[in-house]
């Protein structure tokens, strides 16, 4: 895949642009050049110099936003700099490039728009990686990024057409080229829950339109949907549109069942495209409930997390630390069977197996509330209830005694 290098935090203490650049050459082996370079680092990082237009991008320290910058020329003490890394660029590319070569072995000068236009075929070819810095946080360099994705990057006209599957027979491949006019074709990358206006799917268009009021097909449920509602979303902003087209990125509300890698086409146009892959987690973690509500969402929640991250191992390690609800005894069971069996990389146990460990945390659990129950009556029998007076308050704290020592023993009496 074609890719440029963005060299970040260059205002962070122990900033070293160099030393970045190096690594990326050494242990990444990538063919990677500076297309701009740092002014100051650290507390002193002001701007970005421009090295194929030699030209000093100077931000407004004030300024935290990092909207307000100057385009002016290049500070003195960094003009040796400058022309040295405009040298070694042309020269990295004259080594893959036939067009740069024949200027420089003529001795004719190399302009800033042939130099891009040699840069951009390299970085479509992958033979060449651009390397740019600056401060995300204090947006200082991130437009010239920008610019560079317009001006090196390749867009779908460039690259060829992305092929898919035909569903039932993986052998057949269909291509999806970039084009208004032929079906629509997308895929669901990301599933997000907005708090104002619900579920939302979002999606790339990779060929035709979709416009509001259309029916879209999953080829993996094959059921069909409405698109009540498509939306832009920049930022903070969600913005209503009516039509979005191949190589937009917009977002899709109200859709059920659909999970991340999705495709969504028209009925007549079936293809699976390749879903995103995930890397391998390196991280494991125990989720507890807190409260009674809490648990009876847990399901929902989980389910939204599979959907969303493919989540596939749910494991509650921690014991409760209140059994005095048969919920809980019934919802530790369960779950412990299902943490013996729910892990989708590995190898599920057999069935005695995990009725055996069902079992032994069924007796576990039972001990303890046996052990909880007989605190509950030793209690009923220290505390001290009047005899001779029995009041309402009285009567109604041996009632519920008892209904307590009823319910840790799991026995369900029709009345209390």
């Amino acid at each position: 895949m074609p890719r440029i290098a963005f060299v970040n935090k260059m205002d962070r203490t122990g900033a070293n642009f160099e030393n970045a650049l190096n690594d990326m050459r050494k242990k990444l082996g990538a063919y990677a050049y500076p297309i701009f370079l740092p002014i100051g680092k650290e507390d002193y990082f002001q701007g970005v110099i421009d090295v194929v237009n030699q030209k000093a991008i100077v931000y407004d320290l004030n300024d935290e936003v990092g909207l307000k910058y100057e385009v002016t020329e290049i500070p003195a003490e960094l003009k040796d700099n400058a022309k040295a890394a405009l040298a070694e660029l042309i020269d990295a590319v004259s080594n893959k490039d036939d067009a740069i070569a024949e200027l420089v072995i003529e001795e004719k000068p190399v302009t800033p728009e042939i130099l891009k236009a040699a840069i951009r075929r390299l970085t479509c070819k992958i033979e060449l990686v651009p390397v740019l810095c600056g401060s995300a946080f204090k947006k200082r360099g991130v437009q010239p990024l920008v610019d560079a994705v317009v001006d090196y990057l390749p867009s779908p006209l460039d690259v060829p057409p992305p092929t898919g599957e035909e569903p039932g027979n993986p052998e057949n491949k269909i291509e999806v080229p970039s084009d208004d006019g032929r079906k629509f074709c997308s895929l669901a990358f990301k599933l997000w829950t907005d708090p104002y206006v619900g579920k939302l799917v979002f999606f790339r268009t990779y060929s035709g339109t979709l416009k509001k009021g259309d029916n879209i097909y999953n080829p993996r449920t094959r059921k069909r949907e409405r698109v009540s509602r498509v939306m832009m979303i920049q930022a903070d902003k969600r913005i209503d549109v009516d039509t979005v087209y191949a190589g937009d990125i917009a977002a899709l509300v109200g859709l059920r069942n659909i999970t991340t890698g999705d495709t969504l086409c028209d009925e007549d146009f079936e293809v699976l495209l390749e879903p995103p892959t995930f890397p391998e987690p390196v991280i494991s973690m125990a989720v507890e409930a807190k409260t009674k509500g809490d648990r009876e969402k847990c399901p929902k929640v989980f389910s939204v997390s599979r959907r969303k991250t493919r989540l596939s191992v749910v494991s509650p390690t921690r014991k409760p630390a209140s059994l005095s609800s048969p919920a809980w005894a019934s919802c530790t069971w369960k779950s412990s069977a299902t943490a013996c069996s729910g892990n989708s990389r590995s190898k599920p146990l057999p069935a005695h197996r995990r009725s055996l460990i069902a079992k032994r945390s069924q007796n576990r659990l039972m001990a303890r509330v046996n052990s909880s129950a007989s605190l509950v009556a030793a209690a009923s029998t220290v505390m001290p209830v009047s005899r001779f007076s029995p009041t309402n308050g009285a009567r109604a704290w041996r009632s519920r005694t008892r209904l307590s020592v009823a319910r840790f023993q799991g026995i369900h009496r029709p009345g209390h």
